[in-house]
């Protein structure tokens, strides 16, 4: 990753799309430090800049394919162990993800990537420690653990494509990269489009409904 970088702004856990009492609200502030963190590394930061090189992106975007296979596993056992109310809302983020397993074209025409390269990828050892120890969570904890195991995915996802999204940047080349709430047609940035993708209400749903179930 790149070691000097420009320091991001950061947004406080009082923002108004952040809860502001409850068990929400609780947890969001014991991890305040971490969320600082993440915001600051260099690989965020890049995003936010449109600094980070296509070969990092796209080095992210495979692993991240690596993980959403082993998501659907583990997202479709915690459905299992569900109730009734929360098991088809569970089951339905399991089947979306199972489709973008499936229908690799956003990756591949639209973010620049050889539909290829998914099939002959090897998960890194970051992404396998963290795979594993979801789908044996998913397989051996009770319905809590195992929805807080993945808490930390959905609601990462969620708050860092709301917070790149609402910053207006440069891309490196000198033009105007738009955030997901402009109304203009995006800029052909594989950065841009892939905020802007993270930070849509479509894309933010299933946190948003799995933020509800933690709070029931």
């Amino acid at each position: 990753f790149i070691t000097s970088f420009m320091d991001p702004v950061l947004p406080s856990s009082s923002s108004s799309s952040l809860p502001r009492s409850g068990f929400l609200c609780d947890l969001w502030t014991s991890i305040a430090p971490v969320w600082q963190d993440i915001l600051s590394h260099p690989f965020i930061c890049g995003l936010a800049d449109r600094s980070l090189s296509l070969d990092r992106f796209h080095y992210y975007l495979v692993q991240d394919y690596l993980y959403i296979v082993e998501a659907v596993r583990g997202i479709s056992l915690l459905s299992k162990k569900a109730n009734e109310r929360h098991a088809p809302i569970l089951m339905k983020h399991s089947q979306n993800l199972e489709a973008i397993v499936l229908d690799k074209s956003l990756l591949h025409f639209r973010l620049g990537l050889d539909g290829s390269v998914f099939d002959k990828a090897s998960p890194s050892s970051h992404c396998l420690h963290y795979t594993t120890h979801l789908i044996e969570t998913a397989n051996t904890k009770p319905f809590h653990e195992v929805l807080g195991a993945f808490l930390a995915c959905y609601w990462t996802y969620l708050e860092i494509g709301k917070h790149l999204s609402s910053l207006p940047v440069k891309c490196s080349s000198g033009t105007q990269c738009l955030s997901s709430t402009s109304t203009s047609p995006p800029a052909p940035c594989p950065l841009s489009l892939w905020i802007a993708d993270q930070g849509s209400v479509e894309s933010g749903e299933p946190a948003q409904e799995a933020l509800q179930i933690v709070e029931e």
